[in-house]
C-alpha cells in the first residue's frame, strides 16, 4: 500500500497529476518499502516470538487509533488545533458590515484623497514627492491597495513615496460615465494625467472593478483597446513610468 500515499502527496505537491517519471519512482519507491516493511516489520511479527503478547499490542492499538478516529468524525476535527482561528472566524461571523468593521473609508482616505477634486487632493499631500514614486490609478479597487503599499514603504521603502489617483468608480478609461463624486470619467482620467505630467512618478499601478456600473467596457477585447489607450496617454505624459497592472480580485 506504499503506493498511495507516495502518488497522493507527489499530486498535492504538483497541484496535478505528477509527470510520468515522478509516477514511475513513486511506484518504484514504493516496491523497496514494501520489500522493507516485509522483512523488518511484517515477518518478525508475523513469525516471531511472544506471538500473543504481539496480538494483544496490535489490537490494543487498533483500539485505540480506532477511538481517536471516531473522536476526530464525531467532533468535526480536533478542536484545539484551531482553538483560536475559530474564535477569531467566530467574530467575523459577527460583522453585519465589513466596510465599516474594518474602517474601510479611513483605510483608504475618502474625502481626503480619494474621491475628492484635485484641488483638494493637492492640498491633502496625496501626490508625494520623493527621491522615487509610486502612484496608484483607478477606483475604490485601486485605493484599497493603498494600505498595503504604504505599510510596506514606511517598513522596508522609506525612500519612496506614494500617490492617490483614486474615485469611486473611477475606472482607468477614457469613456462615458460618472465617478462617484459626479466627476466624468474624462474628467477625472485628465486631472490624474496632469498629476502624471506634473510628478513624472517612476511606478503608475492601474486597478478597477471590471463589473463596475461604469464598466461599458467588460467585454475582454473592448477593456484591452481602453487600458491601450489609457497606457498610451500615460506615456506621452510620462514616458519613463512603469505601468503595472493588477487584475481583478476574486468576487
Amino acid at each position: 500500500m506504499w503506493h498511495w500515499p507516495l502518488l497522493s502527496f507527489a499530486r498535492i505537491v504538483e497541484s496535478e497529476t505528477p509527470s510520468r517519471n515522478i509516477r514511475i519512482a513513486a511506484v518504484v519507491i514504493s516496491i523497496v518499502l514494501a520489500w522493507l516493511t516485509y522483512q523488518f516489520i511484517e515477518k518478525p511479527i508475523r513469525f516471531g516470538k511472544f506471538g500473543n503478547v504481539k496480538t494483544l499490542v496490535l489490537a490494543s492499538l487498533m483500539i485505540v487509533i480506532g477511538s481517536v478516529g471516531y473522536y476526530t468524525y464525531k467532533h468535526d476535527g480536533l478542536g484545539f488545533r484551531f482553538d483560536k482561528e475559530i474564535k477569531e472566524i467566530r467574530t467575523l461571523e459577527q460583522i453585519t458590515n465589513a466596510y465599516s468593521h474594518f474602517n474601510f473609508g479611513v483605510g483608504i482616505r475618502s474625502s481626503i484623497c480619494h474621491s475628492v477634486p484635485l484641488s483638494v487632493a493637492i492640498s491633502n499631500n496625496c501626490f508625494e514627492k520623493h527621491e522615487k514614486n509610486i502612484y496608484i490609478l483607478g477606483d475604490s479597487y485601486a485605493a484599497a491597495i493603498y494600505m498595503g503599499l504604504n505599510y510596506i514603504r514606511n517598513r522596508d521603502y522609506k525612500d519612496y513615496g506614494i500617490g492617490q489617483l483614486t474615485d469611486g468608480k473611477g475606472l482607468p478609461f477614457f469613456i462615458d460615465g460618472l465617478t462617484a463624486d459626479k466627476k466624468t470619467l474624462i474628467e477625472a482620467n485628465n486631472n490624474r494625467l496632469e498629476v502624471i505630467k506634473l510628478y513624472q512618478p517612476n511606478i503608475i499601478i492601474i486597478t478597477w472593478m471590471i463589473f463596475s456600473n461604469n464598466a461599458t467596457v467588460n467585454l475582454k477585447e473592448h477593456a484591452l483597446s481602453e487600458l491601450a489607450l489609457t497606457i498610451d496617454k500615460i506615456k506621452n505624459a510620462s514616458p519613463n513610468s512603469k505601468i503595472i497592472i493588477i487584475g481583478p480580485v476574486p468576487n
